[in-house]
């Protein structure tokens, strides 16, 4: 459930594996706490596992860019 209470689909998330293959870097790149944070992707948690909304996530690497 995303803060609008509506459910969202796994489709719509990136997962950490996802993540370092769309951008070229390894999965514990991604996961190192110190990185998410100078680079300020926007990760949560779900369960255990480190996902991303693939909108989030797509706004945040245009914004990189510029």
């Amino acid at each position: 459930v995303n803060r609008e209470g509506l459910i969202m689909i796994v489709e719509d998330l990136l997962f950490v594996e996802d993540i370092a293959k769309l951008f070229n870097v390894s999965e514990d790149t991604i996961r190192r706490k110190k990185w998410r944070q100078k680079n300020g992707i926007p990760l949560r948690r779900v369960g255990k596992r480190l996902c991303g909304l693939k909108e989030e996530i797509e706004e945040w690497f245009r914004g990189l860019n510029g």
